[in-house]
């Protein structure tokens, strides 16, 4: 059994792609990958990995759950500059603007 895997990272913060090699697997859709140097912020994790705003529409095959990225893809920058309320209202407007 493969040991779970816990993230340095928390929701709302901001991230940096460090790897963004070898994306393909077999068992999930990808149609958006990520980009290195690109900066992203978390807004949550699944199983396997850190999802992050603007990649929404990668999916595993069995279950069409969302997949994340592996967190060693990442690496953290500073943290985010705004209060958890402000930060609840940008999710909600990008959850919005997605669907």
């Amino acid at each position: 059994m493969e040991p779970i895997k816990i993230t340095p990272f928390y929701i709302g913060q901001k991230i940096i792609c460090v790897d963004d090699n070898n994306q393909y697997n077999n068992t999930c859709i990808i149609n958006n990958k990520v980009v290195k140097d690109q900066e992203y912020i978390v807004r949550g994790f699944n199983f396997d990995g850190v999802l992050v705003f603007g990649i929404t529409d990668n999916y595993y095959l069995w279950d069409k759950e969302e997949a994340g990225f592996n967190a060693d893809r990442f690496k953290a920058l500073e943290q985010l500059k705004f209060p958890l309320m402000k930060y609840s209202k940008v999710m909600e407007e990008q959850l919005i603007s997605e669907n």
